[in-house]
């Protein structure tokens, strides 16, 4: 038997039926590369594609197996066992324990960052948590595509290993998702509920920072594209009034999860966004046409919010609206801060007329980072906190239907606000 008449026998045959190397493979269900394995001689066929392959170039197998053409048709038993040996010898020995290999020092990797993980030893960013998974995933994609390239033929066992690729996507995601949301965020003790459609979007416009901006905004309709991406190749969802109904599903999950567990707000508004990202990325994933559409369907949305805040912004100012009435005098130390304070200044006026301040007017809001320094430290160190921020806002009252306070006398109270894994959270607030 030899293995260079076998190459020479399969390409000739194939150009006297007129076939592509493409052709050939759609014929027996293997892929194009195969078929250029085959014929130059860094692979065979696997026993099973024997009968295929020869039906399809218009010989029998004996032929197939001697490497030329017999009329008197050998039906030697030896050929095939012969055969079987060869095809096993020359199967690649070095791709398969490379990937158990691969694979075993990625798992321990991998156990070895969750350790670390929940350590906190990841916890000051979410963002390098994220771009550490991310290389795990694309470490996952590498491996298997390596075994399907350089060990399986048949387009079914592709299939399957694409399939089990997504399965371990999947998990590695699930993993990074749910402690993003619900298990980095267990010591917040955030409840509440908006069940109004665009009650919050409205105020992340009326009062814009980038800060919402990144992480409400473009956070909520980015971070579950992937799993889009994933659900949709593993279950081969083709219906979108399907996957809009899974994606609500999903989303109104976690929210109700979040809210249970009392790791966040119950938000309409978030269901909204998170959707909308993965309704964009699912027509994206049609086609060429599509996914532009998708783009610019994104990319008109954001520019609508950030447009929109501007113009609102632009407007209060000029107007002398609620933002001018407020006097605003921040003093950090370093520019690290800037982002931060801008946050909580907003979320301070965002939130003032509500709960014990309904009725109050708010004349300033400072911030001196040189006086209460000390404070800030110790207060971070108690509560188990990054860094703390202790904001003063200063008011006065002319109805407060609660009574705290005197008619138009000027109070100040302190807002005290926590950092951790780079979200903000209001501790206390109240008098100094």
């Amino acid at each position: 038997m030899d293995l260079d008449k076998i190459s020479t026998l399969i390409k000739t045959k194939r150009k006297e039926q007129n076939l592509t190397q493409k052709e050939l493979a759609d014929k027996i269900n293997v892929t194009e590369k195969a078929i250029s394995r085959w014929e130059t001689k860094r692979g065979t066929p696997d026993i099973s594609l024997l009968i295929p392959l020869a039906d399809a170039l218009d010989i029998n197998v004996s032929d197939l197996l001697n490497g030329k053409v017999n009329k008197n048709e050998n039906k030697n038993i030896k050929e095939i066992i012969n055969y079987i040996e060869i095809n096993k010898k020359n199967k690649n020995k070095i791709i398969l324990p490379l990937v158990v290999i691969l694979y075993g020092v990625l798992l321990f990797l991998y156990l070895g960052f969750l350790k670390l993980d929940y350590g906190n030893f990841f916890s000051n960013t979410f963002i390098g948590e994220m771009l550490i998974n991310t290389f795990f995933a694309f470490c996952v994609i590498i491996i298997n595509y390596l075994l399907g390239k350089y060990y399986f033929d048949l387009v079914s066992d592709k299939e399957k290993i694409n399939k089990i690729t997504y399965i371990i996507l999947l998990v590695i995601y699930c993993i990074t998702f749910l402690n993003v949301t619900i298990f980095g965020r267990s010591k917040y003790g955030v409840i509440g509920y908006n069940i109004v459609p665009f009650k919050t979007l409205i105020q992340y416009v009326k009062y814009f920072t980038w800060h919402d901006f990144k992480i409400n905004i473009i956070g909520n309709i980015v971070i579950l594209m992937p799993l889009e991406i994933i659900i949709v190749k593993l279950f081969k969802i083709k219906k979108s009034s399907l996957n809009l109904l899974i994606n609500f599903i999903l989303v109104t999950a976690v929210e109700l999860l979040q809210y249970i567990t009392r790791t966040g707000i119950f938000d309409i508004d978030d269901i909204i966004l998170n959707v909308f990202g993965m309704m964009l990325i699912f027509c994206a994933l049609k086609g060429k046409k599509n996914f532009f559409i998708s783009l610019t369907i994104f990319l008109s949305f954001l520019f609508l919010i950030f447009g929109s805040s501007k113009i609102i912004n632009y407007y209060q100012i000029h107007q002398k609206g609620i933002v001018t009435n407020v006097l605003i005098d921040l003093k950090p130390s370093s520019s690290h801060r800037k982002d931060d304070l801008n946050y909580i200044v907003s979320n301070i006026i965002r939130n003032f007329n509500t709960k014990d301040y309904k009725g109050c007017q708010l004349i300033k809001i400072e911030y001196n980072e040189e006086e209460i320094r000390k404070r800030e430290i110790g207060l971070a160190q108690e509560e188990n906190y990054d860094e703390v921020i202790i904001m003063t806002f200063k008011f006065k009252t002319n109805n407060n239907p609660l009574e705290c306070f005197d008619p138009n006398q000027t109070y100040e109270h302190q807002a005290i606000y926590g950092i951790k894994n780079e979200r903000i959270v209001l501790l206390n607030v109240g008098m100094g």
